[in-house]
């Protein structure tokens, strides 16, 4: 794998918002579905002229109940400086406008939206703030913004269901019939769920409601991402397989600031009362005990059959606990001091000792006792300062070790 370095700065990394074009007539921002300016024919994304203090980028989730990983939007905080701030520079800033949070890579052919740059976060403004202090020059600007799955987990889906094809695969495509954007999960067949519907018909519920249940039976990673796949960027619902692959990376005692270790699994169901959504007479139930200490799962999940329903109860059943490293922080980059990308994918677009969620890690940390333990990244935060980026893995055993 090819890598090139350059020297970081925090100024690597740049939040853009929607530009209306100059003259506009603004009224505001939609808030039901899109970046659409209501008055305005036109503008851009472009870059915020003030300087970055602090920004919190979460995305994924930490493990629930030992096996099971809600899917949730990415969550950005930032905080801005601004010079001289006025009340048109809040023009920037409406609430429910895009917002990208990119950082310089090391290509040399521009990508006609990002240009030069990565995109890691793609949202919208929740919420924004101002802390001005008489007298001084600069102002602090306060953003709270989630991606655009956000929207797209609430939107109502009419889905036309069948016994043979795919779950993921007629939730995907009716979503994109129903105009939300392609997704990373539309192009990964390999994370499509084994599982079939009971029986052919036309319902309507939300794209979380339809995900939510993919992922509960198949108990994969479901997260947001942000993601290049074949020459263009798709972001959106994504997933991973919940088994070990062969690590992408290995995070030693160098390269370790601060670890948590826990009992990975810890709290799995140790029985299970599963009934089909289309026939509530099948009813699949198996272990359990008055036992303080154990946790029958009940939930209603949509399988085509006994033998399916089966098959998801066994494998909730399967998760044994093991002492493991669930957390770790890394310091990615150091203001002045060398950052390496690699080609991963094709491209030079990202960190060489930077994780994606869904990934394949391996911990090396002998002297705690585990050398080049594998774990599934399930969550990652990154908190960047105008002194370094950190990057926090939430991590996991998966259902092979």
């Amino acid at each position: 794998m090819a890598t090139t370095s350059r020297t970081y700065n925090a100024s690597d990394w740049s939040i853009w918002t929607y530009v209306p074009e100059p003259g506009a007539f603004l009224l505001d921002f939609s808030q039901l579905n899109g970046p659409d300016v209501l008055g305005t024919t036109g503008g851009s994304m472009q870059i915020v002229d003030a300087d970055i203090a602090s920004v919190s980028l979460t995305s994924g989730s930490e493990v629930d109940q030992g096996i099971f990983l809600p899917i949730t939007p990415m969550i950005m905080q930032a905080s801005l400086s601004i010079k001289n701030f006025t009340a048109t520079d809040a023009n920037k800033f409406y609430v429910g406008t895009d917002v990208w949070l990119t950082l310089n890579n090391e290509e040399t052919t521009p990508d006609p939206d990002f240009g030069l740059t990565t995109p890691f976060f793609i949202g919208r403004i929740r919420d924004f703030s101002v802390d001005v202090m008489p007298g001084e020059d600069f102002a602090s600007i306060n953003l709270s913004c989630t991606s655009n799955l956000e929207d797209d987990l609430n939107t109502l889906i009419a889905v036309t269901t069948d016994t043979t094809l795919s779950k993921t695969l007629l939730v995907v495509n009716y979503a994109a019939e129903a105009g939300i954007r392609l997704s990373p999960i539309n192009f990964q067949s390999s994370a499509y769920s084994v599982y079939n519907f009971a029986t052919s018909r036309r319902e309507v519920k939300s794209y979380g409601d339809w995900l939510q249940d993919i992922y509960t039976c198949d108990m994969t990673i479901g997260y947001d991402s942000v993601t290049p796949i074949g020459g263009i960027w798709l972001w959106g619902a994504n997933a991973a397989i919940s088994t070990i692959g062969t690590p992408v990376k290995t995070f030693s005692d160098e390269d370790v600031s601060n670890v948590l270790f826990g009992w990975s699994g810890f709290g799995s169901p140790t029985g299970v009362n599963l009934t089909n959504y289309f026939n509530s007479a099948i009813v699949y139930q198996f272990g359990g005990s008055s036992n303080s200490q154990n946790f029958t799962y009940t939930a209603t999940i949509d399988v085509k059959d006994m033998t399916q329903m089966s098959t998801v109860g066994k494998k909730m059943l399967s998760m044994n606990n093991a002492f493991k490293p669930v957390e770790v922080s890394i310091e990615t980059a150091r203001t002045y001091q060398p950052i390496t990308f690699d080609d991963r994918y094709g491209v030079f677009y990202y960190p060489s000792n930077l994780a994606q969620v869904g990934d394949t890690v391996a911990i090396d940390l002998p002297d705690q006792g585990f050398t080049n333990v594998p774990m599934l990244v399930t969550g990652r935060t990154i908190e960047i300062t105008p002194d370094n980026w950190t990057t926090t893995y939430n991590l996991w055993k998966g259902f092979t070790n």
